[in-house]
């Protein structure tokens, strides 16, 4: 990971010197008489207000950087909601950064097949972001981040506390170090509905094998990750690290490598707190048959608890004394099913528009109610980027879009936009 080009997640490791934040323990919240940021919304920072009332930047454009293009929205300050009137690839070399606070970016606006973008990242440095119905695929083309640093979606503090992000019905794949990743001073983190999958295995990064689906980083605190599907990825789907409060539920993992859904810290110097149950892994033709739902290693602090029900198949290396009868991380309210009705419920609705799939989500959905497919080395080996058509629309947008007409916290252009999917 790096922060603006300068610092190496090791090295600001070794700044802070593992020490941990305060108040690990403050990990529970009832959000239950919040209005969410929006309907059905659930999980740790779910009631942001996001951009809701900002001003209305819309893409209108697939160029990688000026006026129109989505790195002018994502990069703009101010409260704002950031709309697309064309679909199609937008190509980039270098991740685009959001450093200003209160941001809503919908990607179902996109007229059909929507926007994918490809070749870096996106990395939130702000708070109160929310982020729906995109495709991000750095991928291994040889322009680009570097190895080590290529996500497809980084949350990272640089400046400041970074608080209430949700990352909803995203599609994140190709990356060379990790798909996703959270870290430093976070609160109130939520990724829901995502597909991540074909973290790329020998590519770019310089340490080898390095197919990894989503890590929470040291700090983290309240990230919740909830109705999410896995899929090819070797490890971290996901691996929470010291110092973290986590709530992992309902998540479906389809062939991972030799770590199932979770493996816990490579570090035993911070305790971490998380709540972990009916999550289900479907073993794949990566998946070795030593491997196991639930790993947690022999690095782990002592002090550490967790909660775990229904996951499956449970690896400890010798720390009985962190289990918990009581969940030390929650959230309300949380719709929990039973891990045998996650495949039924998730495969049709998770990932960037599911009733607009590109091919490559198409494909990974495909395999997993097949038992096929497996880890990649590069997005060559499974036909590269599709070619997304290029079409254009013109949004009647609402005439007073920070309106709230019919009274019920959204504001016009939000019920809108809340509408565009069942259109």
């Amino acid at each position: 990971m790096y922060l603006h080009g300068v610092y190496t997640a090791s090295l600001i490791g070794l700044i802070l010197g593992c020490k941990p934040r305060p108040d690990l323990d403050d990990s529970h919240r009832d959000l239950s008489e919040a209005l969410t940021v929006f309907p059905g919304a659930e999980g740790f920072g779910s009631d942001t207000t996001a951009g809701r009332g900002g001003e209305v930047l819309i893409v209108s454009n697939l160029k990688a950087a000026g006026p129109g293009s989505l790195r002018a929205a994502l990069e703009a300050k101010g409260k704002r909601t950031v709309v697309f009137s064309v679909s199609g690839t937008i190509w980039t070399t270098e991740d685009i950064t959001i450093a200003d606070p209160f941001l809503t970016v919908a990607g179902q606006t996109a007229p059909s097949p929507g926007i994918t973008l490809a070749g870096a990242g996106i990395r939130v440095e702000a708070s109160d972001v929310l982020i729906q119905h995109l495709r991000i695929r750095p991928g291994d083309r040889e322009e680009g981040p570097k190895g080590e640093n290529r996500d497809a979606l980084t949350i990272a503090n640089h400046h400041e506390l970074i608080a209430r992000v949700v990352i909803d019905h995203c599609s994140l794949s190709w990356g060379t170090d990790e798909n996703t990743s959270t870290w430093y001073d976070l609160e109130d983190i939520t990724y829901s509905h995502n597909l991540i999958s074909e973290g790329l295995y020998e590519s770019l990064h310089p340490e080898g094998e390095h197919s990894k689906g989503l890590l929470i980083g040291d700090g983290s605190r309240r990230v919740s990750v909830i109705r999410n599907v896995f899929a090819h990825n070797e490890d971290r789907n996901p691996v929470m690290k010291g110092d973290t409060s986590t709530l992992v539920v309902n998540n479906l993992v389809y062939d991972p490598g030799v770590f199932g859904i979770v493996h816990y810290g490579k570090r035993g110097c911070c305790p971490m707190l998380a709540t972990i149950e009916e999550n289900q892994v479907i073993p794949g033709k990566s998946t070795p048959d030593s491997a196991v739902a639930l790993t947690i290693t022999g690095k782990s602090n002592k002090k550490s608890r967790i909660y775990e029900r229904a996951n499956g198949s449970t690896q400890n290396d010798g720390k009985d004394e962190i289990w918990t009868s009581d969940p030390p991380v929650s959230v309300l309210p949380l719709t929990v099913v039973p891990r045998s009705e996650l495949e039924s419920l998730l495969l049709p609705v998770v990932g960037a528009r599911p009733a607009d799939r590109d091919e490559v989500d198409n494909r990974v959905i495909s395999q997993i109610i097949d038992r096929t497919g497996k880890g990649i080395d590069s997005q060559k080996q499974v036909g590269g980027w599709p070619d997304l058509a290029e079409n254009e629309a013109t949004w009647e947008l609402p005439s007073e879009p920070s309106a709230d007409d019919n009274g019920d916290g959204y504001t016009n252009l939000e019920e809108w936009i809340h509408g565009i999917l069942p259109r």
